[in-house]
């Protein structure tokens, strides 16, 4: 557990070289030496502070602290069970059984304190194919009791024939924001080849159709390799055109997740697929991240400050807890001990070091969390929000 009184002079000694750089003004009334607790956690100072230093994130208080925040997102994989064979990703290889993965009541049960989930926004469910899970209905049911202000969303591979189906039952039972990614890598010869399911380009767009005709929010979802590089240009414009919303990612590997350590290298964009990648940057409208995939390739290295395992993390379907989908080190496991425990306890903390000290990087946008407090329109009322969150919690410290 982290040591109160520590944190409170780290706070405070970031919090004085913000003053003599000018950055923050010393609050009313502050004597200048304890201001964590009496003023800046609990006004707009605070919030000022992250206004003024928002684009140099290396000065962001929380992260050098190693302090968990408000959790925002995780993803969450509900089932390791796939019909697909893609070339990339090898969780078809290593998949689970329907009575090892996390049940509804036990997502209940491990899923504690509410008061850490109160905030979460969106929750990635994932797979494997989450449409195998015949009780996904329940699953969504049981993560919206344990999050009832995140969107829920999956990505599918359409293989199942029961997507839509599934989505409108979340829909109109769990989560009215319900949305799903389409799992399309291009036109079809080179679609099927990664995909490695011959007759999967058709079988997408069929339910493509169908929930566009269901009303059901969704997206194509690309993933780009050395083979699918030269025609995503094409493929995306296609899209687009025909008012498809697209996103897409570069191949990236994972030991834990996609079960793909040591073989992505073989399918991965180069320095010469650059020049594409800033093509299709400037097609449609991005996210800030993806506008920096270019600089990635180049240099791959962490670009921002990653909140993996601060305000986000991945759960796979047997409890274990990750920072995040790339980085195989374990906080611990929901079945064995508490989520409070595992996210409070000295394991996380080192694990934050590490990520703090840019040991790992990744190009996947959604564990660059930060760049989306920092960017994103929501910024001012998730900074309220940490910032009450965070004097409440040195308020209980305070009386102990």
């Amino acid at each position: 557990m982290y040591k109160a009184n520590l944190n409170f002079e780290r706070f405070d000694r970031y919090f004085q070289e913000f003053l003599r750089k000018g950055l923050v003004e010393q609050p009313n009334g502050s004597s200048g030496k304890t201001v964590y607790a009496t003023s800046v956690l609990r006004g707009v100072d605070l919030l000022d502070s992250v206004k003024k230093v928002r684009d140099t994130p290396k000065n962001l208080l929380w992260h050098k602290l190693l302090t968990p925040l408000p959790i925002l997102e995780f993803n969450f994989e509900i089932t390791r069970r796939c019909q697909s064979h893609c070339i990339y990703c090898h969780i078809w290889q290593s998949q689970s059984t329907q009575d090892t993965e996390l049940s509804p009541d036990e997502i209940r049960s491990y899923l504690k304190p509410k008061e850490l989930f109160a905030h979460v926004q969106s929750v990635g469910i994932t797979g494997g194919e989450p449409t195998l899970r015949s009780d996904i209905v329940d699953v969504c049911q049981a993560l919206k009791e344990v999050c009832p202000n995140a969107s829920l969303g999956f990505p599918t591979n359409c293989l199942s024939k029961k997507v839509v189906e599934v989505a409108e039952r979340i829909r109109n039972e769990v989560d009215p924001t319900f949305h799903v990614g389409l799992s399309l890598d291009g036109f079809k010869e080179i679609n099927d080849f990664q995909r490695g399911t011959k007759g999967h380009y058709e079988i997408v767009w069929e339910t493509a159709l169908q929930l566009r005709e269901a009303k059901i929010p969704f997206e194509f979802g690309s993933t780009l390799t050395k083979f699918n590089i030269n025609s995503a240009c094409q493929f995306r414009n296609y899209l687009l055109e025909r008012g498809f919303a697209h996103s897409y990612d570069i191949v990236t590997e994972s030991s834990h997740y996609y079960n793909n350590e040591g073989s992505a290298k073989d399918f991965a964009l180069t320095k010469d697929d650059i020049g594409t990648l800033k093509k299709l940057r400037m097609m449609g409208v991005e996210s800030s991240y993806r506008y920096f995939l270019p600089k990635y390739i180049e240099n791959p290295r962490q670009l921002f400050k990653c909140f993996s395992g601060f305000a986000s993390f991945f759960l796979n379907c047997q409890g274990d807890v990750y920072p995040c989908i790339h980085l195989a080190k374990k906080f611990g496991n929901v079945r064995e001990q508490s989520f409070s425990s595992l996210w409070l306890g000295d394991t996380a903390r080192q694990i934050r070091k590490s990520i703090h000290r840019k040991d790992c990087h990744c190009s996947t946008d959604c564990e660059m969390l930060h760049y989306k407090l920092l960017c994103y329109p929501g910024l001012i009322k998730r900074v309220e929000m940490l910032s009450e969150h965070l004097s409440a919690r040195a308020g209980r410290r305070k009386k102990q």
